[in-house]
């Protein structure tokens, strides 16, 4: 799922090693194979128009599958998983960031990052039910393992800053979890082993996802191959505030000649767009891809080619309302 998810973003934590909820921008250290970081603010989804549509969604999707496997009400199913973990987690956690090496198998090397607020509930204490539990000291931090999947041993560190918020780490890597560690006592990265990502932060920001690295489909042939060549870095932000859902993107390319080449084929293909719209006047799906990027603003930075757009809330909700009734 989340390689399709990353996929279909292309398509279109505070804390300690962070600096405070206002800063500019948020700082992982990540494994300098890092592939990608997606960071997911939960709390602006749960108060956004579509953000909100989707997480109702997903979670009554996944509250119906409890209740089927417990034989119980959704009701009821919701209250034990409170239960059980010792918090509402649509309450409690605030954001969360994933990473990971590759697409394909993300699993292998995935790293998270779940921001919390007081409580860890009783999840520290779940550690102790899982095979090969142990756990170790690092730089006063606690790494708890364990190995709930044949073959493959998960390190978890619960971590809390000054202001008594509460923080999990976890990843099948160990050095990810350190690394994230040391980043939050302000050490200086121990090897050239690992690397900073940095995500831009805003007040009503839903989704950030940057990538250093493209997934396989898009570097095997044709336009998305090419611009895989030239592309060094990707960023795609996508805000919702005053009924609009603002999605805005950032290609870095290697120079300013490949940066323009960039900014006049996204340029060239909105002008295509609207070349094709206004031909096929009785093709309704046209019209509404069209219509999307009707106010696309394309501007180019030095090596920085920067588009934006901006789609009514209640449009997006709207197909959202028709893609997820099939489901």
């Amino acid at each position: 799922m989340m390689r399709y998810l990353l996929l279909a973003a292309l398509a279109l934590l505070s804390g300690p090693w962070a600096g405070t909820a206002l800063a500019a921008e948020t700082t992982y250290r990540l494994p300098s194979d890092s592939a990608f970081l997606l960071e997911l603010n939960l709390q602006a989804v749960r108060n956004s128009e579509v953000g909100g549509k989707i997480l109702d969604f997903a979670m009554e999707k996944a509250v119906e599958k409890l209740a089927q496997k417990g034989n119980t009400s959704r009701e009821e199913a919701l209250r034990q998983v409170e239960q059980i973990v010792g918090f509402n987690p649509l309450e409690e956690v605030k954001t969360i960031a994933v990473s990971a090496a590759d697409y394909e198998e993300p699993e292998n090397s995935l790293i998270a990052v779940v921001q919390l607020g007081k409580t860890t509930g009783n999840l520290e204490g779940l550690l102790l039910g899982l095979p090969e539990y142990q756990v170790t000291e690092y730089e006063g931090q606690q790494i708890h393992s364990a190995a709930p999947d044949a073959g493959q041993t998960l390190y978890v560190a619960f971590v809390t800053d000054e202001a008594g918020n509460r923080r999990i780490l976890f990843s099948p890597k160990r050095e990810a979890v350190t690394g994230l560690i040391d980043q939050a006592a302000s050490k200086a990265a121990s090897s050239e082993a690992s690397r900073d990502f940095a995500i831009e932060q805003a007040e009503d920001r839903l989704l950030s996802l940057k990538t250093v690295k493209l997934p396989e489909d898009f570097q095997e042939e044709g336009p998305p191959a090419n611009i895989a060549k030239i592309l060094k870095d990707a960023t795609l932000n996508i805000d919702e505030a005053d009924g609009r859902v603002e999605i805005k993107f950032a290609l870095v390319a290697g120079n300013e000649q490949q940066a323009e080449q960039l900014r006049q084929m996204a340029q060239g293909f909105i002008a295509m767009l609207e070349f094709a719209k206004t031909a096929n006047p009785e093709d309704a799906k046209l019209q509404k891809i069209s219509g999307l990027v009707d106010d696309a603003v394309t501007t180019r930075d030095g090596a920085t080619v920067k588009v934006g757009l901006q789609i009514p809330a209640a449009e997006v909700t709207a197909l959202l309302e028709e893609k997820l009734k099939n489901k």
